[in-house]
């Protein structure tokens, strides 16, 4: 990658927060306009999520990128409440967010649907609980996934 990427926004990327991009090279923070700062991750997953759980304090961490980066996170996890915008619309044949993936069985529940306007387009939320909600509820495989996993998940979600 050349030294004068600036990604396809320009000088002005729309995050205007610090931003962590995972990455197979190792590469020095880019500091943009809006108060952008590019801080790249090598490693996995777990990595840039901690980096990015650190640096937020106690403010939320977004997830962007494609579908195969929200996929890992999903399976993994990581994501404690995850929204979704749906239109359909046919532009060829491209990874599914959804295909092969059972979300009521990796602990994501649907919290809200809300019709966008338009009779296509709609916007979900669905969120997987944290381990001190699980301890209460029936569910004995999620809280023995959580008593297995338990001092991550509690700090981390």
């Amino acid at each position: 990658m050349e030294d004068s990427w600036t990604g396809r926004w320009g000088g002005n990327p729309l995050y205007h927060a610090l931003t962590f991009i995972l990455t197979h090279h190792p590469r020095d923070p880019i500091v943009m306009e809006g108060g952008t700062t590019f801080q790249f991750v090598r490693g996995e997953i777990h990595a840039a999520m901690e980096r990015a759980r650190d640096s937020a304090d106690d403010r939320d961490v977004k997830i962007g990128d494609g579908v195969s980066m929200v996929r890992q996170y999903l399976q993994a996890g990581l994501i404690s409440e995850a929204y979704f915008a749906f239109c359909p619309v046919l532009l060829g044949r491209d990874e599914a967010m959804f295909e092969g993936l059972d979300l009521p069985e990796l602990g994501y529940r649907m919290i809200e649907t809300v019709p966008t306007g338009s009779p296509r387009t709609s916007s979900s939320a669905a969120r997987r609980p944290a381990c001190h909600q699980l301890q209460a509820s029936g569910d004995l495989r999620q809280r023995r996934e959580c008593r297995l996993h338990g001092k991550r998940r509690i700090r981390r979600l």
